[in-house]
């Protein structure tokens, strides 16, 4: 009789709160079809408290690896210091590339004749690729951040070709297409994709890889993004080579939140919630890497207290450069995970073409004052025409949403297209 071989897939989130989360809700979805997972997690340059944390979390409730031995990040931890001409985001990279020998090693003891693997990559890993090749592994990425952020990123290096110029050379009031979604003008760029300097080119060779992957998993839903998600599935943005086939298996959504809030013990701040009225409460949640400088959080703070809403806000104290704050080589606004994707990619795809938020404008120095963000709630917080129909909208997603991951929901097909590839590969 014939050994049934058993598969394992091999989960590499890279580092960050934001990238680690989704990789472990696709773990909990690959499990659910009988589908073994290990999770390959390697130490974060940064000293991110909030990135070990979430790494001791998830250490109880998952079968993990440990991170693979001999890891390099002390020696090139000095790489991700801004340097006059280098983008810390370049050292990440430079990191995580030279993480493939470990990486290979690890794969090389999990491989046996009745075992097969597959490999599923952060963005960021893409370089990992070249581990998978040498290993005759089939390998996916996972793009976190949604289908308008892979569109864009996959589209950029096409972009850059055919204008024949640096983005920050064109003028502002040229804008950039991007298949399926709102253009974007060269001002809603961020600086490391507005140039040609050594983040772009490390972006650019990173997408250059993505084509090489299996499939591309998503984490949004097809109602959310259907004219992106169409542009992706009709293979409109890389220009020269023929994109995987995406799979849109979102929005990952952690149980552990709502678990909690059913406990005893829960937080604090949750039984606040419970205690007010439906509809009443701001929340303001920048992500894990999501600190501002000390003048732009006494803005915010004031317009919250001026719009005269209740509100819960998760706070994160700004970074340093000395060694003192939550990262010891980052300033305030020197967030590299951010800005290897479009800041005005938020704003045009949620406010102009999904039309459920509203943008905050930012004064002349460049911060959001207290005046907009009290006028900005008030109007969302109203019972303007307008806000209503920006809360039914918002309401129905949240519906479409559900309906994607449950049971016989779009994004639950879809998985299951996923898991049918794995087990043919």
């Amino acid at each position: 009789m014939e050994m049934r071989r058993t598969t394992t897939v091999v989960l590499y989130p890279g580092v960050g709160v934001g990238h680690l989360s989704p990789m472990l809700e696709l773990s909990r979805g690959i499990l659910r079809h009988g589908i073994d997972v290990a999770v390959v997690l390697v130490e974060s340059p940064f000293g991110d408290s909030g990135f070990a944390a979430a790494v001791a979390r998830a250490r109880s409730t998952h079968r993990l690896l440990p991170r693979p031995p001999h890891s390099p990040a002390a020696g090139l931890r000095p790489y991700l210091r801004r340097r006059r001409g280098r983008h810390p985001m370049v050292g990440l990279l430079r990191y995580l590339r030279a993480t493939n020998a470990p990486l290979r090693d690890l794969l090389s003891s999990l491989s046996r004749p009745a075992h097969a693997l597959a490999l599923v990559l952060d963005m960021f890993c893409a370089h990992a690729l070249d581990v998978a090749s040498e290993l005759a592994i089939p390998a996916y990425f996972l793009s976190a951040t949604g289908a308008a952020a892979l569109v864009v990123f996959l589209a950029v290096p096409g972009l850059r070709a055919r204008v024949d110029a640096a983005f920050r050379d064109l003028c502002d009031n040229v804008v950039l297409p991007f298949a399926g979604m709102p253009p974007l003008k060269v001002s809603q760029l961020p600086p490391g994709l507005a140039d040609d300097g050594a983040l772009f080119q490390a972006s650019l060779r990173l997408a250059a890889r993505v084509p090489e992957a299996r499939g591309i998993l998503v984490n949004s839903f097809l109602a959310l993004e259907p004219h992106t998600v169409q542009a992706l599935r009709d293979r409109l943005c890389v220009h020269d080579r023929p994109t995987p086939p995406v799979y849109c298996v979102g929005p990952f959504v952690s149980p552990s939140a709502a678990a909690a809030a059913r406990e005893d013990d829960a937080h604090e701040c949750l039984r606040w919630m419970d205690a007010q009225p439906d509809r009443s409460v701001v929340f303001l949640c920048f992500g894990s890497m999501g600190a501002f400088p000390r003048h732009q959080l006494t803005e915010i703070a004031a317009g919250l207290e001026s719009s005269g809403h209740r509100f819960l806000w998760v706070v994160r104290s700004p970074r340093s450069g000395d060694g003192g704050g939550t990262s010891p080589v980052m300033n305030p606004a020197d967030d590299p995970l951010d800005e290897l994707l479009p800041a005005g990619l938020n704003k045009a795809f949620i406010v102009e073409e999904m039309r459920l938020g509203v943008e905050m404008a930012k004064d002349g120095d460049g911060f959001v004052s207290a005046e907009e963000v009290e006028e900005k709630l008030r109007w969302v917080m109203g019972e303007s025409g307008g806000a209503r129909e920006l809360r039914e909208r918002a309401a129905a997603a949240r519906d479409k949403a559900t309906e994607a991951v449950a049971d016989g929901g779009p994004s639950q097909a879809t998985f299951v297209e996923f898991v049918k590839d794995l087990e043919a590969s």
